[in-house]
């Protein structure tokens, strides 16, 4: 009998775990789950014979190795820093491991090994990194068989709150992990446009964001995200003008949330605050530097009514007691307050965007395509952004299992057509579907 072990079971895995469970049945496989509270699945499925839970610490070596030991894949959606716990066991005992990360420079250290083992670790197999690669490298194929010339390709990306439960002016809701909303464009990017290259710091990410039009939901602003060049080769887009890779948000969240950035509220580092008892305008005082809180904030935000209208809306001013306790950067005391003023009620649902931007020559005539995707949650459990991170894993994990998908060792990310294709058409097949345009 076939043990899929997964490790994480956040906001990201309801749509993975209910896949799992469904082919389980069918193929006679056990889905394993690690994590620190299993309650939620056990109240939400019951007693299931193909399933078992463990509250097994990632941090022990024993558990965790015997699990990896005896399992035939490995899923991990446990926070990127942590994959390569797992994945060092997983090239231990030659299993096969599927994330939706980035993947980082200790795991593509693991290349070659992994390849004399003839062990597949799949990273970049979620949404953004993920879906995004499959759906580019689709049109990409298709357009070098119409022996087409791309000279232009931009991918954007955003989870959003969908129009209908949109009911805050930053016009967003939390649907994924409420840090990597704070963290969002840390990373800072590079990309390339018009034949210049850009590197853009994390303190200047969200200024001056351009924007797309979205049919039926309208303008969005996007800010670049990451290093788009190191996808270069990836997509053999060896000789295109631009490319770039970026997110999604809305035009108001982009001109805030820059304040937040230049205020240091994001900051992960430096100060750390005992908050018990400590309130908000103390905080913000002190970050400021400043005895008079409104007044700095009018020279801040000066003519910039619609940002001001948006921090204001956060109560950041306000003389509640934080109380999340001791050592709390400001980061964290910036989630503390998002995750409640973002918060997704029961009924909300969030949407997903994506959208590809390609130009290209054939036969001498420039051609400008766009596809795109938009997917909507079900509510705050079954969101759209679950199912767009989970449904690829899972799928692929099928794929392995039942062998459709044999052959492929090492270190990657979905960018070959033995991969994209099957992924590509079980998700349409679960409405996950690309519309394309010839503008």
């Amino acid at each position: 009998m076939k043990k899929i072990l997964l490790f994480g079971a956040g906001k990201s895995s309801s749509f993975l775990i209910k896949y799992l469970i469904q082919h389980a049945a069918e193929n006679n496989w056990v889905v394993q789950i690690v994590d620190q509270n299993t309650k939620h699945i056990q109240d939400k499925y019951g007693v299931v014979n193909h399933l078992q839970l463990f509250t097994t610490d990632v941090f022990n070596n024993a558990e965790r190795a015997e699990l990896i030991q005896h399992a035939e894949l490995v899923i991990s959606l446990l926070p990127p820093s942590l994959h390569i716990v797992v994945a060092k066991d997983c090239l231990l005992y030659a299993k096969n491991l599927i994330t939706a990360s980035y993947v980082s420079d200790e795991i593509k250290a693991m290349d070659a090994e992994l390849k004399e083992k003839k062990v597949l670790f799949m990273c970049e197999m979620g949404l953004d990194p993920g879906i995004d690669h499959m759906s580019a490298m689709k049109i990409i194929d298709e357009i070098a068989k119409e022996n087409g010339e791309i000279f232009e390709f931009k991918s954007h990306c955003g989870g959003l709150v969908a129009p209908e439960s949109d009911t805050n002016p930053w016009h967003y809701k939390i649907s994924w992990n409420p840090r990597n909303v704070i963290t969002a464009g840390a990373a800072g990017a590079h990309f390339l446009l018009n034949k210049q290259e850009y590197k853009i710091d994390y303190p200047q990410i969200f200024k001056n964001n351009q924007t797309i039009q979205v049919n039926g939901i309208g303008q969005l602003a996007y800010y670049p995200n990451r290093d788009s060049l190191s996808y270069q080769a990836l997509y053999d887009l060896k000789n295109v003008d631009t490319l770039e890779r970026t997110t999604l948000r809305y035009p108001a969240y982009s001109a805030a949330w820059q304040y937040i950035i230049d205020m240091g509220l994001t900051n992960e580092k430096g100060k750390l605050y005992d908050t018990e008892n400590l309130t908000f305008e103390a905080w913000l005082q002190d970050v400021l530097q400043t005895n008079n809180v409104a007044e700095k904030l009018n020279s801040i935000f000066g003519n910039d009514a619609v940002s001001q209208k948006l921090f204001d809306y956060l109560d950041l001013t306000s003389r509640q007691f934080i109380n999340i306790g001791t050592q709390k950067s400001n980061a964290d005391i910036l989630q503390s307050v998002i995750e409640q003023k973002w918060k997704m009620q029961d009924t909300d649902k969030d949407m997903i965007v994506m959208q590809h931007e390609f130009k290209y020559r054939k036969a001498g005539k420039a051609t400008y395509l766009k596809s795109t995707l938009i997917v909507k949650g079900e509510d705050k459990t079954y969101t759209a952004m679950a199912k767009t991170v989970g449904l690829p894993m899972a799928i692929l994990a099928k794929l392995i299992l039942t062998e459709k998908v044999t052959a492929l060792y090492g270190v990657n990310i979905p960018v070959m057509q033995k991969v994209y294709a099957p992924v590509l058409q079980e998700l349409v097949e679960q409405g996950i579907i690309f519309e394309e345009e010839i503008v």
